[in-house]
Parts: structure tokens; C-alpha cells; sequence
């Protein structure tokens, strides 16, 4: 079988063509001696193979195929130190955003368009680099958009929110007020 093939491998293993793996390959890659890449992975079930690729993939880790994740799979990554791109997930849960704050290395969430504001508190705490490019507003249901402004000004780190279109002027100057904090101009909507 592929898993039987895959468990006996010796040295580096680059599968950028690989969407989906099922249980038992997922297995056996995360017994694999070498190191593992993965970077068209579309699904990751596999807390064990999230633990390998952290670890084989120091300084860099792309799995921008990711459409979602679990908060067991993004512990296991969040032990990954370096860059991190996971740019295909569209939605985020609180629980595995929680997990990701406490990834060491820049992290890119560019594809999340939305997101809960418990969520985003928790990304707030993460200390690196902080791209949330995808992000058009950050108008969150039960909060302001000035409370979630405070929460990423408070970051000593970047946070790059490159993809905003409207902002109240309230949170604008919030978010001015810490100069790594980066928002296009121009998109302040005047205040009512």
C-alpha cells in the first residue's frame, strides 16, 4: 500500500501535489525520517502530521491550501518557530485561533474575511507579525469595532490589515496610535 510505501522512506519527502491524505497515509508520513513537505495540502485531520510538518519546516511553513482547521491541528502547528502562511483559511473558530496566538514567527491569516471577535482577541495576543490582509472590517457582533481596534494596538509586533475598506474614525485613531499597525488611508468613514 502507499502507507507501507511512505513508512519506509529514508530522507527528504516534497509532495507539493498532494490535496488530501487519508488516515492511514497520514500516519505513516508522520513516522517518516526526513523531512516532510506538504504545501498543497487542502486538509489537515491529522494532529500528528501537523506536529511533523512544525517541526520539519523551521523558518517557513506553508500550508496556504488549508480551507479550515482544527484547534488540535493548529496547536500542533503552532509549535512550528518561523513564518507561517495559512492563507486559505476562510473562517478561524476562537478555540483554534487561541491555539495559533501562541505560535512563535510571523503568521499570515490573509484569507480569513471574517471573524468572531473572541477570535481575533486571541490573535491579538500572538507576539510575532501578525498579516490579516483579508480582513474588510473590523465590525464583529458583540463588540465595536473601536474595542477590537484597541486589542490589535495593544500588540508591540506588526499587524497588517491591508485589506480593510471601512473603519470608523474612532477606531482609526486607535489604531494610529501604534505606528506598527498597518490599515490603508483613505478608508475612514466620516463620523454620524
Amino acid at each position: 500500500t502507499v502507507a507501507e510505501a511512505l513508512s519506509r522512506h529514508q530522507g527528504p519527502l516534497r509532495l507539493p501535489a498532494v490535496r488530501v491524505v487519508s488516515s492511514d497515509v497520514a500516519e505513516a508520513l508522520a513516522g517518516t525520517q526526513g523531512q516532510l513537505e506538504l504545501s498543497g495540502l487542502t486538509s489537515l485531520k491529522s494532529v500528528q502530521l501537523a506536529r511533523k510538518l512544525a517541526a520539519d519546516n523551521e523558518g517557513f511553513l506553508d500550508l496556504s491550501g488549508l480551507t479550515e482547521i482544527e484547534p488540535g491541528v493548529a496547536a500542533a502547528l503552532a509549535t512550528h518557530t518561523g513564518w507561517m502562511f495559512l492563507d486559505g483559511l476562510g473562517q478561524l473558530s476562537a478555540p483554534a485561533a487561541a491555539a495559533l496566538a501562541s505560535h512563535s514567527g510571523e503568521l499570515s491569516l490573509n484569507g480569513l474575511q471574517v471573524i468572531s471577535a473572541e477570535a481575533l482577541k486571541h490573535l491579538a495576543r500572538h507576539h510575532d507579525d501578525l498579516y490579516l490582509d483579508g480582513l474588510m472590517s473590523l465590525s464583529v457582533v458583540p463588540i465595536s469595532s473601536t474595542d477590537v481596534a484597541r486589542a490589535l494596538a495593544g500588540r508591540e509586533n506588526r499587524v497588517s490589515l491591508g485589506g480593510l475598506r471601512t473603519l470608523s474614525a474612532e477606531s482609526a485613531e486607535v489604531l494610529k496610535s501604534n505606528p506598527k499597525v498597518w490599515f490603508p488611508s483613505g478608508i475612514v468613514e466620516a463620523d454620524r
